[in-house]
């Protein structure tokens, strides 16, 4: 009888988890607009509420309350079809929808109505704003009433329980709070598989691997490897992006003569195991937890002064717009308009327009230190609000020593950012301190000393910028009015980053078979080839804005530093990079001289771009799509290698071997003419 009380108690415990988690998601999601999310979350809300409903179902005799919990069964169901109608309705993209389907539908006779009458534009409007409410409520009586009524109490009240706890949250210790966010989703899961109704059971069989993340990335590469076969996908596998980062910072002069005598770009691809490497930075600022800080560095700044850059934050910050559309309802293009509602709010403060947004822009800074303090508790995970506290930290203690008059802009800009994610969710302030902080660090670096870490960092940032756009991009084309709300792009992210940005340790174990699949479809995996294009075109744009001089010095104590050089070959490769060489260098192999030949025939623009293939090399970041032993394959014919061995015999190089091996897989349709000109020369060789 106890292991049955106590595997009830469980299993109310975990999907009262899950419910609580839910409903707290929705709210959060809720602060931003952001509808068609939050019907996501209510869906499931409502799903987990339905799971406890056929639970105490099999417990209760024959009574009317039997067929009320048969309706809860039910309405889980009917969730999937209205939580998100409504949602299109709110986000104005109901009629677009309907005609889609209705042209879909044609043939079978099936219409939907496209436009909708005041009535369900206002039915919608309620069921958007209330539908959790109603849940809630729905959820707090039917358990307290099995609890009261002695039927089931141990899954009953166990059920209440994280959601009282949600409520008195404020007043746990963080740390508490954090350790039970992060132990509570396995009990979760384990009574999702118990006690939940199939679809909660299927994804949590799913999820269960993520409790061991090395075997379930193992089990990941393997079926995305199958499938990749199977259904001949292109681009990088998992196993490629997520291999170990290897690095030749001391190649030979055979492989250097080789990618510097190299004509042709097509031999030179991007290496997905660098893209999903993060950039660790060496440098750590100390960490000052005396938030009341930046509420006395705020009040220094004359912000009603700062009318110009003030109007350009808010101009672009969703929330004020909120705020002029609910005071100035059934109004029209409130950014274009921004100056002439600003003065009616003004008419109606009866202050400026510059102190309506100084003051505008303190509150949400004495707001976001009550946060920071712990007098607070925003909306989101203790996860993230950890992260951007710990990010914080560093920035306050940096901006403590912004004290110099030349430095006062960036003090400003600084605060300006902070105050304006003030009153925003969790994961808001995370990625907000996260941006504030990378700047931060990223100015700490000397140029001269830290030129590759420099470059790294800033090719990551390119990487961010170049999926950022992308994204946007994709969004856009769903919904323009979505594309900048930070939780749609924290449940995307993912799908575009990773291969091409980093993930987080923890995003990357989040990564489950459910987003394997979408990930590994042909429509991201199309995006994700197009990101890496643009990516290889712009790594020589991003190492020339790091600057050429330190580039140039970077190589030359590289190359200096080359075990495997010879005195000469330094010479003639230092010479090169300085574009002081000439026919009258010395050398000891015909290579040398032979790369000396072809080196001076060069132009400057055209020996700097080889040499930034060398480097991109070196680091790992390009892929350079040729062996040890072919340095000879992209000479003039009569410079090449006779063969040698049994493949002299045979009549074929070693250089024509690998080329065979790596283009098995490549048919003529997917090779650009030129290229396949200049391949079949090499095999004729």
């Amino acid at each position: 009888m106890g292991i049955n009380r106590g595997l009830d108690f469980s299993v109310g415990l975990g999907l009262g988890w899950g419910y609580s988690q839910a409903n707290n998601k929705g709210t959060e999601v809720a602060q931003g607009k952001n509808y068609a999310l939050e019907s996501i979350c209510r869906i499931e809300q409502i799903f987990y509420l339905s799971s406890q409903a056929a639970i105490l179902d099999k417990e209760l005799p024959q009574s009317p309350l039997k067929e009320t919990l048969t309706t809860l069964r039910l309405l889980s169901s009917f969730s999937l079809i209205a939580c998100p109608t409504v949602a299109a309705i709110k986000h104005e993209k109901y009629s677009t929808i309907a005609k889609a389907v209705n042209a879909y539908l044609s043939k079978t006779g099936i219409s939907f109505p496209e436009e909708l009458g005041k009535t369900s534009l206002i039915t919608a409007d309620f069921l958007v704003k209330r539908t959790g409410t109603m849940v809630n409520i729905a959820m707090m009586t039917h358990n307290i009433a099995f609890v009261v009524a002695g039927i089931n109490p141990y899954f009953a009240g166990a059920a209440l329980i994280p959601f009282a706890y949600h409520r008195v949250e404020k007043w746990v210790p963080r740390k508490v709070s954090l350790e039970i966010e992060k132990r509570m989703p396995v009990l979760g899961t384990i009574s999702n598989i118990v006690g939940g109704n199939p679809f909660l059971k299927m994804t949590s069989v799913l999820y269960v691997l993520n409790f061991c993340p090395t075997f379930a990335k193992f089990c990941q590469r393997n079926v995305e490897k199958t499938a990749k076969k199977i259904f001949r996908l292109e681009g990088p596998s998992l196993k490629e992006i997520e291999a170990p980062l290897f690095l030749d910072k001391y190649p030979s002069f055979e492989r250097i003569a080789s990618i510097l005598m190299q004509d042709n770009e097509f031999y030179f691809s991007i290496n997905p195991a660098h893209c999903s490497k993060a950039v660790d930075c060496t440098i750590k600022l100390k960490k000052n937890s005396d938030y009341s800080q930046f509420m006395n560095l705020f009040l220094k700044i004359d912000w009603s002064h700062k009318y110009s850059i003030l109007r350009s934050s808010f101009l672009d910050d969703d929330r004020f717009i909120d705020l002029l559309k609910s005071e100035f309802p059934g109004e029209m293009d409130y950014i274009d308009n921004f100056n002439f509602y600003i003065n009616e709010l003004n008419r109606k403060t009866q202050i400026s327009k510059e102190e309506y947004l100084a003051r505008k822009l303190k509150s949400q800074m004495e707001y976001l230190v009550e946060v920071l303090k712990g007098n607070v508790q925003p909306a989101g995970t203790m996860r993230d609000l950890h992260e951007a506290l710990n990010n914080f930290s560093q920035i306050l203690t940096h901006l403590l020593t912004l004290t110099e008059p030349n430095q006062q802009i960036e003090l400003e800009d600084a605060l300006l950012k902070i105050g304006m994610a003030g009153e925003y969710c969790a994961l808001q302030l995370k990625i907000t301190s996260k941006d504030i902080l990378n700047g931060i660090l990223f100015s700490y670096l000397d140029p001269k000393e830290c030129y590759e870490f420099r470059l790294q960092l800033a090719l990551e940032l390119e990487r961010r910028q170049i999926m950022e756009g992308v994204y946007t991009q994709v969004m856009n084309v769903l919904s323009s009015s979505l594309a900048g709300e930070a939780h749609v792009m924290d449940m995307y992210r993912p799908y575009f980053s990773l291969g091409f940005v980093p993930l987080s340790k923890l995003e990357r174990e989040a990564f489950g078979f459910i987003q394997l699949c979408n990930w590994g479809s042909p429509i991201f995996r199309e995006i994700r080839g197009n990101m890496y294009e643009s990516y290889q075109n712009q790594l020589k744009q991003v190492m020339a804005n790091e600057g050429k001089l330190y580039f140039a010095n970077y190589m030359r104590q590289a190359l200096e530093t080359n075990p495997l050089l010879s005195p000469n070959q330094k010479t003639i490769l230092q010479d090169a990079l300085q574009g002081t060489l000439d026919d009258e260098n010395e050398y000891d192999s015909e290579l040398e001289e032979i790369f000396i030949k072809k080196i001076v025939t060069l132009s400057a623009e055209k020996i700097e771009d080889r040499f930034f293939h060398l480097l991109l090399y070196m680091l790992g970041i390009e892929n350079y799509n040729s062996t040890e032993d072919d340095e000879w394959q992209f000479l003039a014919p009569e410079d090449c290698v006779e063969p040698i061995g049994q493949e002299k015999e045979q009549g074929i190089t070693k250089s024509d071997i690998s080329f065979e091996e790596e283009f098995e897989e490549i048919s003529k349709d997917e090779i650009p003419k030129r290229v396949l000109a200049q391949i079949e020369d090499i095999t004729e060789l």
